[in-house]
């Protein structure tokens, strides 16, 4: 059996780690240019896109040519209407019995961690993954694709779901995307999407924070598009909340602030509109809307609080990594103990070959309704 290489980079040191059982693994090698894919950081200088940036433990896995080869071949041959449940479960369980068939035990170990609140892992970068074989153009009505293959919607279902999550989708996105596996590519002004679809900068913010949100959130490049600069940036909350004084965290945890909806949610679905409550819950789960004027404190420690977090994140005084995806990266992260962010596209054309990205959300603990439907 071919296995994985993993590089995990752990706090205060980088470490390259292979996981072998004397057979051929794939190392990533830090250290040479040729196996890196450079970018330039607004915050941190040049950075390769597959390390860590920073001390929050990020893991990399990087699949061997065979494995990903042998991937492929399975894949590509899987058809599914996506937007029909019944056919989506059958493609869930199928993609999954392909992968497990490739996992090593110490990848599945991983993915499950990241539902522990207690583990150093809170992301997970899957690299040189299979990737569809034709990619049509962008359509100009921003609907849908439309791709004869589904390698990446496979890939992205089947590794959230060997973390013991299930795939989930919300109603309030159901009017401009598929709500279980999102297409995300830029869009003109004025084209209903969602922030994935978005040109401008989107600040540090926890998906779905206004409503109930996912465990866990999953990103798949589909095409990396003319913007080699663009960059997904990960900030680990208990890294943050490090930099706060323990009275302002204190106040983050009372329920003294709102949290509105953006103009292009579905405000039916939030459940904290009109209501108080704490930006911080259980712990680490920091409820923040991608929109930052959404957050509203309704006292004056609260305020306090509300800057002083703003200031915390936006002094870049807790690491924070980041990523360029590149065709055949899938980055899984917890979306309760992670807050993220997005740098504007600086190169978008809008004629067809930008950036698409897939995404899809996963919880672990459903009601028995929302298990069947696999909606909120």
């Amino acid at each position: 059996m071919v296995l994985w290489g993993i590089s995990a980079v752990f706090a205060m040191s980088t470490l390259s780690m292979l996981v072998a059982r004397n057979f051929g693994v794939v190392e990533v090698n830090n250290n040479n240019p040729a196996d890196a894919h450079f970018i330039s950081s607004r915050r941190l200088g040049v950075k390769s896109a597959h390390v860590h940036v920073g001390d929050t433990p990020i893991q990399t896995i990087y699949l061997s040519d065979s494995v990903r080869n042998e991937l492929y071949s399975h894949l590509t041959k899987m058809q599914v209407d996506t937007s029909q449940l019944s056919y989506l479960n059958s493609f869930i369980q199928d993609a999954k019995e392909v992968l497990q068939n490739y996992l090593e035990p110490s990848v599945l170990h991983s993915l499950r961690q990241l539902h522990n609140t207690s583990s150093s892992i809170s992301a997970i970068q899957f690299r040189n993954c299979p990737v569809d074989p034709y990619v049509p153009p962008n359509p100009s009505d921003g609907v849908t694709l439309n791709k004869p293959t589904f390698v990446a919607e496979a890939l992205l279902v089947a590794l959230g779901e060997l973390s013991g999550a299930h795939v989930i989708g919300y109603a309030s996105e159901t009017g401009y995307s598929n709500p279980w596996i999102h297409e995300g590519f830029p869009r003109k002004d004025g084209t209903k999407g969602s922030a994935l679809t978005k040109a401008s900068e989107l600040s540090f913010h926890q998906d779905m924070s206004y409503t109930d949100p996912p465990d866990l959130l999953g990103l798949a490049c589909v095409r990396e598009g003319y913007d080699h600069q663009v960059q997904t940036e990960l900030l680990d909350i208990r890294e943050l909340l490090e930099t706060l004084p323990e009275a302002i965290v204190s106040v983050l945890q009372q329920p003294r602030f709102q949290i509105k909806t953006s103009s292009w949610v579905d405000a039916s679905a939030s459940k904290n509109s009109d209501q108080a409550v704490p930006l911080l819950r259980n712990q680490y789960s920091l409820s923040l809307p991608v929109d930052w004027e959404n957050m509203i404190a309704l006292d004056m420690p609260a305020q306090q609080a509300l800057e002083l977090l703003r200031s915390a994140i936006l002094s870049g005084d807790a690491p924070i990594h980041y990523v360029h995806f590149v065709e055949g990266d899938l980055v899984l992260f917890s979306n309760v103990r992670v807050v993220h962010a997005r740098t504007p596209y600086t190169d978008l054309r809008l004629d067809g070959y930008d950036r698409v990205m897939y995404r899809s959300y996963f919880k672990k603990d459903l009601t028995v309704t929302q298990r069947q439907s696999r909606m909120i």
